[in-house]
């Protein structure tokens, strides 16, 4: 990735999203302002400031009931407008109306000011007027609805009622008259009666109706109950599939209930039917005349019913159709339209409203600084009653914190982001994330197969994202991530190079330096002495006796010398963020006694490690000291060598550990008690000098914060100027140039005593900060509180300086088990095929293949993945970050349209109040 230098916007480089004057150590700088908006040029401008995506603003009125603010109704009125757009979304859907989207959400607001001003309307006029157009249309396509849902009902009733008085007839009829079989309905006569007389002279009768398919056998049931056997009912399915206004199919069955006349009979059928909801009909009459009658009102139903669709498609088109000069459907404008005046009206009613004006505090990015005053430039040019942007001074408040990214910090910045966010201007632990990550991952996970999987499958990600989004692919999820699995994928590939590991198979690119000895079952040199194998391990050592001795004493080391290295880091940049924030204290009596601890005690023991290495033990008679008894024997044994030194001649080495030992304890009184001590005789003096300035008398009170203006007075009555009409009379040149003074204008006094807010005539109420949210929080010290703190901080880390170090061992212990697990599955499917095997079968091994890639898949690829990349994430987030990483901080949240037109909206949070995730 190329990195380009670029100012106020973003650009692509060969795919990648550069942003300009990336900062991502620290956190960019803020600055806190307030501004000044006359009510009716409110939206107005916050549409223009919307657009730079850049101010934090802070809600003053959290303290206030959320009723009593300004645009509470407004808000409402917004969800109710977003409520309709969603019904009517719904019918364009039912009705197969397309709906098309703006190009982008900058041509949406283009064409919001371009439809204001041809109107020639205010804003809020237009937002009634659509708000009318929107309850109009859904009140109209409600009653449409009811209407073509009951004519659909009808429909429905009577085509049910057909096919009942039909089948009624092929039933009842051939029992009426007896000898005739059913399906001769052209010989039987066309008129159903209530009651039929067979040809035993028995009276009977019948009730026909519908029910749900599903509810045969329980209506059934119920109905031999009820008559006691003395009812038979006769069912039949039907044929024709029956839908409702919705679209629901319906599976319904006829049942003719057949039963001796009788009136209580009768009634307990009709209970039954009653019971389970089921349509009952009336088939007596000429069975002609009665489907005639049918047929004619279902023609009648029928054309209402297409006449009622029609009246709906042509509303609705108003909505899928393009307003003019305006992109994309109606319905969709109103939709952003209603979005976009929520979230104005959402931050206006953070705002101090008083007098006509709307006052707002908020954070803006120093880089963005110049971007709003232009703004606010031009908007007064245009007689739009706004101040410039006046920023504040004198106040305690964290600004919140804010990292510019791109697709490919974004995924490491979310990682850190979970545990925390970095307090304002800390160093941030994404810059290391990037390389550390991928990389503990690809050391637990090293296998040059399966790392070639995951970096194949994020290749195609990073290639087909657009259309992995656009198809909605279940990969999809994984686009935001896609360059967090190419580097995971590429660090596994290469650790599972170094280890020349493929799938449990070691590879023979390079020739070997070792040669199997059959008899001794051991590797032995063959060839040059010196030879040293370039990169990696020795594919030879695989088929050794001591692989897995080797091996695992190789990586736990390496293992430990990535911790400590890392773990230094995190303290170096604990340095670092000392010196940044001039914390001298931090830096001298907490920075320096750490960092002194780990290289004495951790750094040594990287140092007889390294020093293992690069001895050559073969020529000794004695083996090689284990490095653990080494350490251990540090402060137990006065780091006595023993019999075999492991360099120098037992003298250095002892003299060397009992140094590092006495510097280790050392170090651990002044990470006590320095500091605690330090700020108790600190506080102790700012107490003395508090009490004795409150004997004196001041002149003029402190000014709880300031507003650094030059002519402050006049800008402020300059810049609350009303617009002055057209109409009005012109005021010389003389008199604009040399304004008269504050006391001789026409100023309402109200108006002039808010504007000028460092007056020092002001009475004492204008003396306290303009909001609450400004007042300094003065916290006690407590001597006892800041001790205890150190005390426990003291021992986190000198515990945790053990527990860390050997923490890193699972990175050994992963890389362990993922190669064991490939080892064992190949051997139980594959390698037992086509390892010694003089004639293979071929049908087995294509079987075996497929059992080996779905475990592998299963077990490595999924589940494995999923461990390592959570060990890796514990590794980061204990063991790294504990050292530098305070995680206080809460994060920018821009006042932007950009979410405009997102099926997930983010919620509107005030950001003071943002909770942080501590793990």
């Amino acid at each position: 990735v190329r990195c380009v230098q670029e100012t106020g916007y973003q650009r692509r480089v060969h795919g990648i999203q550069i942003v300009g004057q990336m900062s991502i150590f620290r956190s960019e700088e803020m600055g806190l302002y307030t501004i000044d908006i006359g009510k009716d040029y409110a939206e107005e401008v916050m549409e223009e400031l919307g657009k730079l995506s850049c101010l934090h603003f802070i809600d003053v009125n959290d303290k206030e009931q959320i009723y009593k603010r300004a645009y509470t109704e407004t808000i409402r009125r917004c969800d109710d407008a977003s409520r309709r757009i969603k019904y009517v979304e719904g019918i364009c859907s039912k009705y197969h109306q397309e709906l098309k989207h703006p190009q982008s959400v900058e041509a949406f607001l283009d064409s919001v000011s371009k439809q204001i001003a041809k109107k020639g309307k205010h804003s809020m006029a237009y937002f009634d007027e659509i708000e009318a157009t929107l309850k109009s249309g859904e009140e109209y396509l409600i009653e449409q609805e009811k209407e073509a849902e009951k004519w659909n009902a009808n429909k429905i009733d009577l085509d049910q009622k057909r096919y009942v008085l039909n089948t009624v007839a092929e039933i009842v009829l051939p029992r009426a008259l007896g000898g005739v079989k059913e399906g001769a309905f052209n010989i039987l006569p066309q008129k159903m009666e209530k009651v039929f007389v067979d040809n035993q002279g028995k009276r009977f009768s019948y009730v026909t109706g519908l029910l749900p398919t599903n509810e045969k056998e329980r209506f059934g049931r119920l109905l031999y109950r009820k008559t006691r056997g003395n009812a038979v009912p006769i069912w039949r399915d039907l044929v024709k599939k029956i839908r409702d206004f919705a679209g629901r199919e319906m599976e319904k069955s006829l049942f003719v209930v057949l039963f001796q006349e009788s009136e209580s009979l009768r009634g307990l059928i009709m209970k039954a039917c009653e019971a389970f909801s089921a349509e009952t009909y009336d088939t007596t009459g000429d069975i002609t005349t009665q489907e005639g009658e049918i047929i004619a009102r279902f023609g009648d139903v029928q054309r209402v019913a297409v006449l009622t669709r029609e009246q709906i498609n042509n509303k609705l088109k108003t909505f899928s159709s393009s307003l003019e000069g305006i992109e994309g459907s109606a319905l969709i404008f109103y939709k952003w339209f209603f979005e976009r005046a929520k979230n104005i009206y959402f931050t206006l009613n953070m705002f101090h409203y008083a007098d006509g004006y709307f006052t707002g505090l908020f954070w803006c990015p120093n880089s963005k600084r110049a971007e709003a005053e232009a703004i606010l430039e031009n908007a007064k040019k245009n007689k739009v009653l706004c101040s410039g942007l006046k920023q504040v001074t004198g106040h305690d408040k964290t600004p919140p914190t804010y990292f510019r990214t791109n697709d490919f910090i974004r995924p490491f910045q979310d990682i850190v982001f979970t545990y925390g966010v970095p307090s304002y201007r800390e160093a941030n632990p994404t810059l290391f994330t990037i390389v550390s990550f991928p990389l503990l991952f690809g050391i637990m996970f090293g296998d040059f197969a399966h790392g070639l999987v995951l970096l194949t499958l994020s290749s195609y990600i990073c290639l087909r994202k657009d259309h992995l989004i656009k198809t909605k692919s279940m990969l999809a999820d994984a686009v935001d991530s896609r360059y967090l699995l190419l580097m995971m994928g590429f660090f596994s590939a290469f650790s599972g190079f170094l280890y020349n590991d493929f799938a449990a198979v070691p590879l023979n690119f390079i020739p070997s330096c070792y040669q199997k000895n059959e008899e001794l079952k051991i590797a032995d040199k063959t060839k040059d002495p010196s030879c040293v194998y370039p990169i990696g391990l020795d594919p030879m050592w695989y088929a050794a006796e001591n692989e897995l001795q080797y091996v695992n004493s190789f990586k736990m080391k390496i293992s430990v010398i990535i911790g400590v290295a890392q773990m230094v880091i995190g303290l170096i940049l604990k340095g670092m963020n000392a010196v940044h924030f001039n914390s001298s204290i931090d830096f001298f009596f907490e920075f320096i006694p750490q960092i002194i601890f780990m290289l004495a005690f951790f750094g040594y023991m990287n140092f007889m490690i390294i020093i293992k290495w690069v001895t050559d033990w073969s020529s000794q008679k004695f083996n090689a000291p284990a490095i653990i008894t080494l350490l251990i024997g540090v402060p137990l044994k006065g780091s006595d060598p023993g019999d075999v030194p492991l360099y120098g001649n037992g003298i250095l080495q002892q003299k060397i550990g009992q140094g590092i030992l006495l510097i280790s304890i050392l170090c651990v009184p002044v990470m006590l008690f320095a500091k605690p001590f330090i700020l108790y005789f600190q506080h102790k003096d700012d107490k003395e000098h508090e009490e004795k300035s409150k004997n004196i008398e001041m002149k003029e009170p402190k000014k709880p914060y300031q507003i650094p203006q030059e002519e402050s007075k006049q800008e402020s009555i300059e810049e609350k100027k009303e617009p002055v009409p057209l109409d009005a009379p012109q005021i010389p040149l003389e008199e604009e140039k040399n304004p008269a003074p504050l006391e001789e204008q026409k100023v309402d006094p109200d108006e002039k005593k808010r504007l000028i807010l460092h007056d020092d005539n002001e009475d004492k109420a204008e003396e306290k900060p303009l909001f609450d949210y400004l007042k300094k929080k003065h916290e006690k010290f407590e001597f006892s509180e800041a001790f205890i703190h150190q005390l426990i901080e003291t021992i986190e880390y000198v515990l945790g300086a053990i527990s860390n170090t050997a923490s890193y061992l699972r990175l050994w212990a992963l890389s362990l088990a993922h190669a064991q697990l490939s080892k064992v599955f190949f051997e139980m499917t594959l390698g037992g095929q086509i390892l010694g095997v003089k004639n293979p079968n071929f049908l087995l091994i294509f079987v075996y293949f497929v059992v080996l890639a779905g475990i592998t898949f299963g077990v490595l690829m999924c589940m494995d993945v999923l461990e390592c990349f959570l060990h890796a994430l514990r590794l980061h987030w204990v063991e790294f970050q504990s050292k530098f990483y305070k995680a206080l901080g809460y994060r920018f949240v821009p006042f932007t349209f950009s979410a405009i037109g997102q099926k997930k909206q983010p919620p509107l949070l005030k950001p003071q109040n943002l909770s942080l995730i501590h793990i």
